[in-house]
Parts: C-alpha cells; structure tokens; sequence
C-alpha cells in the first residue's frame, strides 16, 4: 500500500525531492532485501525503474550494470556500465564491472 501510494505522488509530482527520495529509499530497501536473497532476475526492474528516476546517478548505473550480468545479460551490462564510467571516470570499481562483462562475453574492452 506505501509503494503504491510513494509511485502515485512520484508520478503527480516528480520533480519534488522529498517524493524522489522517499521513493529512491523504498527502492533501495527492496533492492537490497532481493540481492541478499540472490533474487537478481526480481530486482532487474526495480533497477531500471531507480535507473529511470535518477539516470545520472553511476551508482544508479553501475548497479543496473551489475545486475544484468549477475543474471547472465553480460552484453546488456556493458551500456549502464559505460554510462556509470562516464559519469564517475574515478571510480575503478566501474572499470572492473565492465571488465568483468567484457570478460564473460571472451571480448576485449575497447581502448578509448
């Protein structure tokens, strides 16, 4: 009933920070309570829908990313990976994800 009533006041007023984040949070929890669970398939539209709030977020990107190779979307990570790079080109973590699709796809990274 909470989430139904967040995702309403999200989609009437979206620009409003409380409601974004009040919503973000929820998806967090829920993000989490999945992952731990080993649940990555369920949690892949929870990503995209966090990704869809906030798409400048690298971690919002990055966890995506992540998520799409966890359930073997290895070629599907590589563009929240990318994004999540060029967003946070300081973050090595983000290489080493990217690496790691590229790795399961027997694929060389390209050299900028």
């Amino acid at each position: 009933m909470l989430r139904r009533r967040q995702n309403k006041a999200f989609e009437l007023a979206p620009e409003h920070s409380v409601i974004r984040r009040n919503l973000l949070n929820l998806l967090q929890r829920q993000l989490a309570s999945l992952e731990q669970a080993g649940r990555f398939r369920e949690a892949l539209p929870l990503h995209l829908r966090r990704v869809a709030i906030e798409p400048n977020s690298a971690v919002a990107q990055r966890a995506l990313g992540y998520c799409y190779a966890k359930v073997g979307l290895s070629e599907t990570a590589i563009g929240p990976l990318t994004r999540a790079i060029a967003l946070d080109p300081n973050n090595p973590g983000y290489y080493n994800d990217l690496g790691l699709a590229y790795f399961d796809l027997h694929l060389e990274p390209r050299s900028k």
